[in-house]
């Protein structure tokens, strides 16, 4: 792809993230990893989605989508830390590593990058013999936090 190509797409996609949001997000996201990763499967949500709104085999990751209307560092802080915590109570023998992706292209703000560096803390979201610990990178509009198991429950 040449480098004037690549600017535009970058800016169509950017045009496109601002302006999806809720539902319209998360399909959109669907649609973008299926066709840039074939083992990427997209879960519907029937009855809640378990903290989960896509999951990659091969690489066990497992993704959480949140696209609002207005950036609320609030309600990102407390969707994180619900997503996460459901993540690991539901489903943390399916993944290692927990990825958050947003819409706010200009990124989270610092008090939503301090929930994440809290979640570090391995017996801040537990479930049975899972403990999480954090090791957080930003990659445009997805935060990567990796769960190690132990072999047995963390002490709360």
């Amino acid at each position: 792809m040449e480098p004037w190509q690549r600017h535009c797409a970058r800016t169509m996609l950017g045009d496109t993230i601002r302006n999806l949001h809720g539902e319209a997000f998360e399909d959109f996201f669907h649609r973008l990893m299926q066709l840039g990763d074939p083992g990427f499967f997209p879960v519907r949500t029937v009855r809640g989605d378990l903290g989960a709104d896509g999951l990659t085999i091969s690489d066990r990751k497992l993704y959480a989508c949140y696209g609002p209307q207005t950036a609320n560092e609030a309600e990102v802080r407390r969707k994180f830390r619900g997503d996460l915590a459901k993540a690991v109570a539901n489903r943390g023998g399916d993944f290692d590593v927990f990825v958050f992706v947003h819409n706010n292209l200009r990124g989270v703000g610092p008090e939503v990058t301090r929930e994440m560096s809290a979640a570090r803390t391995p017996t801040r979201h537990c479930a049975s013999s899972t403990s999480v610990s954090t090791g957080c990178s930003v990659s445009s509009a997805d935060w990567r936090t990796r769960t190690s198991r132990t072999s047995s429950a963390p002490s709360h």
